[in-house]
């Protein structure tokens, strides 16, 4: 019985292929792996000199990824924006008295860091108007615009 056992495999990857051995302490050359094989085809890469037909270069796909990625980030962002227009036009519109920002997020159940933007842009869009009253707020205590629909 030896002294040394071969570890076992805790990974997916395939068994290491070796490339003509050059001695007894030359380590093991590893060829592609079902992993990185994976990773190579899911941005576009054929393995087996890695050409790209569509993009021309790993760089090239990579941007092509992150592109798609921005895109898809910056569409979110604008529709939880017109989200948070809406539900502060239907707070408003339900509550005539008006309502600070801070007030708003609360009963929308938004940060007010999502809400404060919103009400600025609905004001400048003419949606909403400042009321001329003043309340604190819970939180800093400072006086705060009241907000009712236009």
């Amino acid at each position: 019985m030896s002294r040394w056992a071969k570890p076992k495999s805790i990974s997916p990857q395939q068994q290491l292929t070796v490339v003509s051995p050059r001695g007894k302490f030359t380590p093991v050359i590893k060829l592609a792996t079902d992993t990185s094989r994976d990773a190579a085809e899911s941005v576009g890469l054929i393995r087996g000199g890695d050409a790209i037909p569509t993009v021309g270069n790993l760089a090239g796909a990579m941007v092509d990824v992150l592109e798609r990625h921005s895109r898809k980030v910056k569409l979110s962002g604008v529709m939880l924006a017109l989200t948070v227009r809406k539900e502060v036009l239907e707070y408003l519109a339900e509550h005539p008295e008006g309502a600070t920002a801070d007030e708003i997020a609360s009963a929308i159940k938004r940060s007010p860091f999502t809400t404060r933007p919103r009400v600025s842009e609905l004001n400048k869009m003419d949606a909403i108007i400042d009321s001329g009253a003043r309340r604190k707020n819970a939180s800093s205590g400072r006086a705060a615009i009241v907000w009712r629909k236009a």
